[in-house]
């Protein structure tokens, strides 16, 4: 699921970041993390850049909340 970022969020200072960054902070393999996307509805949802839907990133405090609220690190693996 992909939302768009609206002119509000980025005038907040919303930071997104690349796939790169998400998996380096879950600290998972780029394969496991579409496993995880693909089963957890829980997961934040993409933010569509562009018309391109190739062009996606993540809200940083959603998926850090994401993180915090899995309690335990071995619940990744």
């Amino acid at each position: 699921m992909q939302n768009t970022l609206s002119q509000s969020d980025s005038a907040q200072g919303v930071r997104l970041i690349r796939l790169k960054s998400v998996i380096e902070m879950l600290g998972i393999s780029k394969t496991y993390f579409y496993m995880k996307f693909a089963r957890d509805p829980q997961f934040p949802a993409a933010v569509k850049l562009s018309g391109d839907s190739k062009m996606v990133r993540w809200v940083e405090h959603e998926v850090a909340e994401y993180i915090a609220n899995l309690g335990r690190w071995d619940r990744l693996t």
